[in-house]
């Protein structure tokens, strides 16, 4: 026999929780949507501060049972361990606190430097003409 799930009200305790080393969001004003995938949302958005523009994917964790996604984890390590001029760089992860607006549950954002292209809408581009060079290269990177 199944247990009842507990009541909302149960989770409050949750909105006291902090996580020191993430800053919060709302340092950064967003601007526009520019994307949505299977992993997340992409956001254009502006430092508040410093006015650099920079993307705020949001990690999606709609359906997760079992805490912070794999797929996400993944994508963070891979991105720290990465240094080079054609990878995006992540600046940092950032989050919203849980509350009771929404259900008790944080989100997370990974914050990197903003591209105004990329190479799937480059290569779906019919004006886009690509010399041998480069085309060369993007063999090679694949």
């Amino acid at each position: 026999m199944s247990q009842p799930l507990p009541r909302k009200e149960s989770y409050k305790f949750i909105e006291d929780l902090d996580f020191p080393f993430r800053e919060d969001v709302a340092k950064y004003e967003r601007m526009a949507k520019i994307g949505q995938g299977t992993f997340g949302e992409v956001f254009k958005a502006r430092h508040k501060k410093t006015k650099k523009i920079v993307a705020l994917k949001k990690v999606l964790m709609e359906n997760e049972k079992e805490g912070f996604p794999i797929t996400a984890l993944r994508e963070i390590r891979i991105l720290q361990l990465l240094n080079h001029e054609n990878v995006v760089n992540l600046i940092e992860i950032c989050r919203i606190k849980a509350a009771a607006v929404n259900g008790f549950k944080s989100t997370f954002y990974l914050v990197s430097d903003f591209c105004e292209h990329d190479l799937a809408g480059l290569l779906s581009n019919a004006n886009v003409k690509f010399q041998l060079g480069e085309i060369k290269k993007v063999m090679q990177q694949l």
